[in-house]
Order: structure tokens, then C-alpha cells, then sequence
């Protein structure tokens, strides 16, 4: 394994590891501080509902950016800060929802732009995707049952340890190779154009109805 496929695969591995972390066991925290069943539900689906404004929105600006790596890089940072919303919104539902909100507009942007970098990395033959994504999947199952352990003596950890783990992705997210953004230059397709796709609109719709 070649030096920036080993970066590569870390910052998978740790990515996934945060989201192990968090998304298995942020709705064990609900239920430990007084939070009904029903409003769980709404508070869990907000990063999926957020993810159909939030995402092309990053995407839209990663790749008008000089370098993709830079929206990563600050989206990575801000949802290892922004986290902390979460528990500093205390038992108050509307609060909860607002730093769930905040929290995930940065948070759900991670994945689909490491993606987008690795794959252009991948097509260059500098790091192989699949290998690269296999330590996301190693990461992510280690991390449900190490999480299991620790929250089972502190639900309350969970934001310490989601943190911590996205700050050490964060500072790796720095040595990762540059790409460029595809409309960095002066040739940028409007927003507009999006929505002149029939079958993308009807994909967005249905997600959006689900």
C-alpha cells in the first residue's frame, strides 16, 4: 500500500468510524434524556431531509472551488464543532431539531465529497476506490461495537468521541491530494441547469416524497 492510498484509506476509516459513533447510538442519548419516541423520528430524518437541499448545494460549490479538497476540509471542521449543538440544545425538542439542522447541513456534504475526490484519484490510478472504501466499511463496523462498549457507561460521550474522531480526519483531510474543482475555471454551468433535467427532478422527487 502506497503512502496516499494508506492517507486515503485512514480518512475513510475515520469518517465512517464518526458516523458509527453517532448515527448508531444518537437516538439511545434521545431516549436517555427524556425524548418521546415520536420526536426521535423527526430528529433522526433530518439529516436525509437536509441532504436533498444540502448536498448538490456543496457539490454545486466544491466544484467551482479551485480545490474540492477545501470544502471538505471545512465541512469536516465545522461538523466537529457544530456537534456540540446537539448536546448543548439540552431536552428542548425545538433546540435539538435547530442544532440537528446545523449540524447536518456540514455533516452530510463528508461523504459525497470524499467520494468525489477518491473516484477522481481513482480514475488517475493514484489509489484503488474499492480498497479505499473497504476501510470506510472496517472503520464503521469497528466503531459500532468499541461505541457500544463506551456509551453503555456514558450515552453522553457520544459528542466527545464523534468529535475527536472527526478533528483527527480533519487534520488528515490536509495531506489528501489536491483536485481540482471541474468549474473552478471560467467555463460554469448555472444552477439553472439542474432543473432541466426531467429525470433528475423526478429522482429528487421521489427521494423527497420517501
Amino acid at each position: 500500500m502506497n503512502k496516499i492510498m494508506a492517507q486515503t484509506s485512514m480518512f475513510y476509516a475515520l469518517v465512517f468510524m464518526s458516523n458509527g459513533a453517532f448515527f448508531s447510538y444518537i437516538s439511545v442519548y434521545y431516549t436517555e434524556i427524556g425524548i418521546g419516541n415520536f420526536e426521535i423520528g423527526i430528529l433522526t430524518s433530518v439529516g436525509a431531509v437536509i441532504g436533498l437541499i444540502a448536498q448538490p448545494l456543496w457539490g454545486i460549490i466544491s466544484d467551482r472551488s479551485r480545490y474540492k479538497n477545501n470544502v471538505l476540509i471545512f465541512c469536516t471542521l465545522l461538523a466537529a464543532l457544530s456537534i456540540w449543538l446537539v448536546q448543548w440544545a439540552g431536552s428542548s425538542v425545538a433546540l435539538l431539531l435547530l442544532a440537528m439542522i446545523v449540524f447536518s447541513f456540514f455533516q452530510v456534504a463528508i461523504n459525497p465529497l470524499s467520494d468525489a475526490i477518491t473516484l477522481e484519484l481513482s480514475t488517475k490510478g493514484i489509489v484503488k476506490f474499492s480498497g479505499v472504501r473497504t476501510f470506510g466499511s472496517i472503520g464503521y463496523a469497528l466503531m459500532s461495537v468499541v461505541a457500544g462498549w463506551v456509551f453503555a457507561r456514558n450515552i453522553h460521550s457520544i459528542f466527545l468521541v464523534t468529535s475527536l474522531i472527526m478533528l483527527v480526519s480533519f487534520a488528515i483531510s490536509f495531506i489528501l491530494p489536491k483536485v481540482e474543482g471541474h468549474q473552478s475555471g471560467k467555463n460554469k454551468v448555472k444552477v439553472t441547469e439542474l432543473f432541466k433535467h426531467r429525470s433528475l427532478m423526478v429522482l429528487y422527487a421521489y427521494a423527497f416524497i420517501l
